[in-house]
């Protein structure tokens, strides 16, 4: 998941992503900046990997949740829609407003 070699390659990148065999994006280094990435990808296309047409959104992430019938983890809502935890935390504090609006709706929440 990570580069072989030396640990001084680990130091340039502006970011560290692995994809895996189901075309699901993880981190193994934090961004250096904020970036858009989407929560997998799929072989094939113009390139030799596209974005999935369904996407993941914030509203796939709200729609989980809803079915669950309550609060989630991050770890657990990823898992569920086959994303990585930390895409799923962007998208959570990048709507962090909708986002406690919805959890309202169950009372308490983490």
């Amino acid at each position: 998941m990570r580069p072989y070699g030396a640990s001084i390659w680990m130091r340039w990148p502006e970011f560290g992503l692995h994809i895996t065999e189901s075309g699901q994006l993880k981190h193994w280094r934090g961004d250096r900046d904020e970036r858009a990435w989407p929560a997998n990808l799929t072989r094939g296309g113009a390139w030799p990997w596209t974005v999935p047409a369904f996407g993941m959104t914030f509203a796939a992430i709200l729609a989980c949740v809803e079915d669950h019938g309550g609060p989630m983890s991050y770890g657990d809502i990823a898992t569920a829609l086959g994303a990585s935890k930390s895409w799923v935390g962007k998208t959570i504090k990048a709507n962090e407003l909708e986002w406690e609006r919805f959890m309202d709706r169950f009372g308490d929440h983490p």
